[in-house]
């Protein structure tokens, strides 16, 4: 899994990594409460990089109902800080410490899409499946390989990439939104609905968050969030950072 350098970098003192953070929480927070099941006890998150650089989404899952789970140990101390008594453990999504049918909602945004192999999505997947109970949920994002700059990005070697500001740590390999929908399906889910996130122009609204003071980031958020609209329209696939599935478990 790709966790190995994710620390070297000072995201919150970095100006253009800390918008899009604040940007991608907003997005999720939004996609979390659209695409909640009514009912949701006890609910997994597959990674704390979220909460780890920024107040995260567990506030919006609730946390007395959440588990949280990552493979790096700097990560969870480091969400732990953020996150005071959140409930966490050190954990790799390809083979889950947890017993079968034990959760009612696994939220995975953009965990799956920093392995190395296509293999490892797969056997990810199986697991979340064999983890949540019947008619259980699963929301689940990836990296979109339709959208230009994510299929640059991907293309680049990592060093490279991360010295352009196009990617602040590594990425893996990914599923186009059709390949992702059959491999869900097949794995045991029924798509209740799908989606792209992340619409806003990446390179150009990172640039001008690190060229401007707070009041003009705020500006410049306020906009990327009013381009989530784009999902709307049939050109959303390729405008979309991420692909999103809801999904339940047959």
């Amino acid at each position: 899994m790709v966790y190995n350098r994710t620390l070297e970098y000072d995201f919150e003192g970095n100006r253009r990594h800390a918008f899009w953070r604040d940007y991608s929480d907003a997005v999720n927070r939004r996609l979390l409460a659209a695409w909640r099941p009514i009912s949701a006890e006890v609910i997994l998150k597959t990674d704390a990089f979220d909460e780890a650089w920024s107040s995260g989404l567990a506030p919006t899952l609730d946390p007395a109902k959440l588990t949280v789970i990552d493979i790096a140990p700097a990560v969870l101390r480091r969400a732990a800080i953020h996150a005071p008594g959140l409930r966490a453990s050190c954990a790799d999504v390809r083979s889950l410490p947890f017993r079968d049918d034990c959760f009612d909602w696994i939220v995975s945004t953009s965990t799956l899409d920093h392995f190395a192999s296509e293999a490892e999505i797969a056997v990810s997947l199986r697991e979340l499946h064999r983890v949540l109970r019947p008619s259980g949920e699963l929301l689940l994002t990836l990296d979109n390989p339709l959208n230009p700059f994510v299929a640059l990005r991907n293309a680049m070697p990592g060093r490279w990439s991360q010295s352009a500001g196009l990617s602040s740590y590594d990425v893996g390999v990914t599923w186009s939104p059709w390949r992702l929908r059959r491999e869900v399906q097949a794995c045991g889910f029924t798509i209740i609905d799908a989606s792209t996130t992340g619409q806003c122009p990446r390179v150009l609204a990172v640039l001008l968050a690190g060229l401007v003071g707070e009041r003009g980031r705020r500006a410049i958020l306020n906009l990327s969030l009013a381009c989530e609209n784009l999902r709307r329209l049939p050109t959303r696939v390729f405008t979309g950072h991420f692909t999103a599935i809801r999904a339940v478990k047959r």
